[in-house]
């Protein structure tokens, strides 16, 4: 089987691709706009952008499967999420379309949505023009990833509680999040690629849910240190966002509370039925992220 891995050189990616060199009966192959991108030994290099879909057609020759992972996820420009989630998406589609490719898996978002900021909306979009493809699709909805990097979310708090004492908060911390861990995700996505049909949508999330500050205290405990929260009104978040747009500074993108804050699905049984997935506790997680027992 012929399978091609967009946004291979992204963490999650990395950590897929990692797993899919040890299986013989695959031929894997990374797309990179980059010529010069470096890929794990015996991973084939495609050169092609989403948003040249000339490129992708000639990189989705000859392919069975595409595992579509590559996204723009924090910009303070909605057109960044428009062009590359949404219409790359598209040039995508239409691309494995004209080269009949068996199968596309799309690696979405929880927060995919019309309410959850201009990511959301790219991603509930680009979930429409995957539904539209004429061959089979998967839809592959994680909540927040943990594991894959020290770039993630998650990853970020570790490292901002080991530095300080006092951590601001969004609010009063009360968003509800489901952290899954990236080994999990990556599971049923190699499962996928094995099993046919489906053409369904399937979150994957931890089986905990928590507070932001529920989580930020975990951490603390594991680490153990000593942290103090610090709430932050929304409308001075809002603002300062505002603020770091105009001076082009990447720290806060303008809908990362939007995302934080949406009402996000959370049933993960149908996951658990068709693809065995049995995502670990986050309190487990931690653990191979940070040490401990």
């Amino acid at each position: 089987m012929n399978i091609l891995v967009t946004g291979a050189t992204g963490h999650l990616g990395k950590r897929l691709l990692a797993h899919l060199r040890q299986m013989e009966s695959f031929n894997i192959f990374g797309l990179s706009r980059r010529p010069d991108a470096i890929l794990p030994e015996g991973i084939c290099l495609k050169t092609g952008d989403l948003l040249d879909v000339t490129a992708l057609i000639e990189a989705t020759r000859d392919i069975d499967t595409i595992v579509h992972l590559a996204a723009v996820t924090h910009s303070d420009n909605r057109r960044d999420y428009d062009a590359v989630n949404y219409g790359g998406t598209l040039n995508l589609v239409q691309a494995a379309q004209e080269n009949r490719v068996k199968k596309i898996i799309f690696i979405s978002s929880r927060t995919a949505s019309l309410q959850g900021g201009a990511y959301a909306v790219s991603k509930y979009q680009a979930e429409k023009a995957i539904a539209d493809f004429d061959q089979d699709w998967l839809i592959l909805s994680p909540s927040e990833i943990y594991g894959a990097g020290i770039d993630e979310a998650l990853s970020k708090v570790v490292g901002w509680v080991k530095k300080t004492p006092v951590l601001p908060i969004p609010g009063r911390g009360n968003y509800r999040l489901s952290p899954v861990l990236v080994d999990d995700v990556i599971e049923v996505i190699i499962t996928a690629l094995i099993k046919n049909g489906n053409r369904k949508k399937y979150i994957l999330a931890g089986p905990e849910e928590f507070t932001l500050k529920e989580i930020i205290k975990l951490i603390a405990i594991k680490l153990n240190r000593s942290i103090i929260l610090l709430p932050v009104p929304i409308a001075l978040i809002t603002w300062i966002s505002f603020l770091l747009t105009i001076f082009k500074i990447n720290l806060l993108v303008p809908d990362q509370i939007a995302r934080l804050a949406v009402c996000k699905p959370s049933d993960i049984e149908p996951a658990r039925t068709d693809f065995k997935f049995d995502p670990v506790r986050f309190e487990v997680g931690l653990n191979q992220i940070i040490g401990g027992k």
